[in-house]
């Protein structure tokens, strides 16, 4: 797996908003990931994290998911950024 499909899943609840975000807000929602994308990098090898759709994976796996789920995303904003 090295790319995601548009239009081929759907996001879980927990993560779908009604709330239009502003610049400011995604701008916070990147950096607060990028934080949180380093403090995975110092966890113990062995750890899983639970996926909802994928269910159990390993962290180096999860840390390219996390890879390209962003560039993935990144794609779609661009997009819209240039409609």
């Amino acid at each position: 797996m090295n790319k995601i499909l548009r239009g081929k899943g759907k996001s879980p609840s927990v993560v779908n908003s009604e709330k239009v975000s502003s610049v400011l807000d995604l701008k916070t929602m990147v950096e607060s990931s990028k934080f949180f994308v380093k403090e995975l990098k110092t966890f113990p090898k062995h750890c899983h994290f639970n996926h909802p759709y994928f269910g159990v994976l390993h962290l180096n796996f999860s840390l390219k998911f996390l890879n390209i789920y962003t560039h993935h995303h990144l794609k779609i904003i661009k997009e819209i950024v240039q409609f």
